[in-house]
């Protein structure tokens, strides 16, 4: 009787704990239709030819309707390949030259019901007034909720363009379906011929305030150049490359930019965040303003859903929730678009996933502060910008590099050449100390390039540093401006002989030629380690920090070393002399590194406010010594050898 009673129990406890499971995995997987009432129609129960509604705003405050009608259902494998085909038709779609730029997120309703998110439209120019438009659907949005859109963050764009495409043509037999890679910062936008549907790919505009056309170009395209010359890649000493992270700025996200020339606050009436009006994603505010432009799909709470497609595809994020205001709705050959504004934060996007955003209002995000003094010489008045950046790894160099360039040039209010003294200060809650340095800088045509390069690289290498997360949180710069060209290019470099015994002195010869200046001499020695092996050895004279291809004199092992070491790199007013070893082709770990060289000795000199550019190099010969070394201590710089 008790092993009965006790199966049975056994059985009963079997049975709850299967139902408990399955309640679970009904709420938690994404199928928030059933707890919450009748807000929402899901993608089983859409039918073709149903008609319903839209809303968003194309001017001002007002939200308009326009009308729908569903073509087809695209219910395919895993949810971020379904959507809903539909036809868009009324005034709204009419004043706008159709599906605009901003509208992405704007809310789609059938019989009062949720359906989802207008997240794309077709180029079909004949239908304008009446264009094909695909609908994310509210489901898959609303797996943001619960943070179950992670798998939409890890798939390849050019698989989810490949399988929409296939999906499309069996909506549209006989039709050449295809999504277009054309955006309006790449060229205009195709038009499909007879035989041919042409979708927009998902862009989103975003709105710049206070930058000029070279800063645009700097946020947009970053480093054109693997080698853009006179400035040092920090991140190269530790198997990375900033300059890499730094190329192609935000142009590989899908993003069309428009620049309005205002403060970037209120500059059109604002609304709250309510289904079908606009919302703003930031990247920077303050004195400088980056921000996306949306619609507000759905609201619950202090939860937000918009756009119906990705922003950038970061995945869990902590960009800048904004309220927006659209100014008109602008109709273009490329593509038509709203023209608007971000305004105040409210809260914070959590969310950036392939089917659409998620923000939290009330939480406030964590930025990077930027606080720059700008001044020139001469004159007793100075600028000062103050800028917060979102923290994003993949875009803070960038964001960095772009804002810092806008303040020099809207200080000078000029291009051209000239001179740059920049000391710097940036500081992290994870970080052992700041990072510190005090850097010149000059150019023939646009002095203010190499300065905030120079300052951003530092900035992405310590956000992209292999050790641990430094937890960003603040820029302190000065900035001197002087309109002279204050440079020495290194032009001769000799030294006394080319064979030396180990503890021999060794003496050299540098000219510099200053720019429109005097050729500048500067002769020195030391004295070489008596316990050098023998061997075949490179003198190397050169301005500014190491170069990349030296390795360090100790093992980088840990960010303490790191930071320590990028701290005491020379400023570009040093003109350096060093004794390297060549590594053997067998030292496998060095070859996997990049670097060329180890040092056995150096020393350094600085010309005041003056920068040093070019290298030369001498190959000489040390034999052997017996005894120990006497004549040399360490560099102040981590531990070199250099002239006691």
């Amino acid at each position: 009787m008790k092993s009965r009673l006790r199966s049975f129990v056994n059985v009963k406890l079997i049975g709850a704990l299967v139902l408990l499971i399955s309640l679970q995995l009904l709420f938690s997987s994404g199928v928030a239709l059933a707890s919450t009432g009748d807000n929402f129609l899901g993608l089983e129960a859409i039918e073709k030819g149903m008609e319903g509604t839209g809303k968003t705003v194309v001017k001002g405050t007002e939200i308009s309707t326009f009308s729908v009608k569903v073509v087809d259902v695209m219910n395919e494998p895993g949810k971020l390949q379904d959507f809903i085909v539909i036809r868009a038709s009324g005034k709204p779609i009419e004043e706008s030259g159709g599906v605009a730029q901003g509208m992405s997120g704007s809310p789609v309703y059938i019989d009062g019901k949720l359906i989802g998110a207008l997240s794309r439209s077709a180029l079909w120019s004949k239908d304008a007034s009446n264009p094909i438009g695909l609908v994310t659907p509210i489901e898959t949005m609303l797996d943001l909720f619960n943070n179950q859109g992670a798998a939409g963050a890890r798939i390849r764009s050019e698989d989810t363009k490949s399988s929409v495409e296939d999906s499309l043509e069996d909506v549209f037999p006989g039709k050449d379906v295809k999504i277009s890679d054309s955006t309006p910062n790449n060229g205009p936008a195709e038009n499909g011929k007879n035989d041919e549907l042409v979708f927009r790919k998902s862009v989103t505009p975003v709105m710049l305030s206070g930058f000029s056309q070279a800063s645009i170009n700097a946020l947009k395209e970053g480093i054109e150049s693997d080698d853009p010359g006179r400035v040092y890649d920090p991140l190269a000493t530790i198997g990375g490359s900033s300059i890499q992270n730094l190329k192609g700025g935000l142009s590989q996200y899908d993003l069309a930019f428009h620049n309005l020339q205002g403060s970037g606050n209120n500059s059109g009436e604002t609304m709250n965040l309510q289904a079908g009006g606009p919302m703003g994603v930031s990247l920077a505010r303050g004195d400088l303003s980056i921000g996306a432009l949306g619609t507000v799909t759905y609201r619950e709470e202090d939860k937000v859903l918009g756009l119906g497609h990705r922003f950038i595809l970061n995945g869990s994020s902590d960009f800048l929730l904004t309220e927006a205001s659209v100014l008109d709705t602008v109709k273009s050959y490329k593509s038509p678009f709203k023209l608007g504004d971000v305004s105040e934060t409210v809260g914070t996007v959590t969310q950036d996933r392939t089917q659409g955003v998620m923000g939290k209002v009330g939480e406030e995000p964590e930025l990077f502060s930027t606080n720059l003094k700008i001044s020139k010489m001469g004159s007793n008045s100075s600028a000062s910008f103050n800028t917060e950046l979102v923290k994003t790894n993949s875009l803070i160099g960038t964001l960095s590099y772009s804002t810092i360039r806008e303040a020099i040039d809207r200080t000078l209010n000029r291009t051209g050449p000239g001179t740059v003294k920049v000391n710097y200060k940036v500081t992290g809650d994870n970080m052992p100390e700041p990072l510190e340095r005090t850097d010149v800088f000059f150019s023939y045509n646009q002095a203010s390039d190499l300065p905030s390069l120079q300052v951003a690289l530092f900035i992405d290498a310590l956000a992209h540093n292999p050790f641990k997360n430094p937890e960003l949180n603040n820029l302190e710069a000065e900035i001197n401006f002087e309109r002279n060209i204050r440079s020495g290019q290194i032009t001769y470099f000799a030294t006394d002989k080319r064979n030396y015994t180990a503890g021999d002195l060794l003496a050299y010869q540098v000219k510099v030629q200053n720019y429109r200046g005097k050729l500048v001499e500067k002769t020195g020695g030391f004295q070489l380690p008596k316990e050098l092996p023998p061997g075949n050895y490179v003198v190397a004279v050169y301005g500014g920090p190491r170069p990349t291809n030296i390795a360090p004199p100790q093992t980088l092992e840990n960010f303490e070393d790191w930071i320590g070491y990028v701290n005491n790199l020379k400023s570009y007013e040093s003109l350096s002399v060093e004794l390297l070893k060549p590594f053997e082709e067998s030292v496998v770990p060095m070859a996997a590194t990049g670097y060329r060289y180890e040092s056995a000795a150096r020393v350094s000199k600085k010309l005041d406010n003056r920068a040093v550019y070019g290298s030369q190099a001498i190959a000489i010969n040390i034999m052997a010594s017996s005894g120990s070394n006497n004549g040399a201590e360490p560099d102040e710089e981590s531990g070199e050898q250099a002239k006691k």
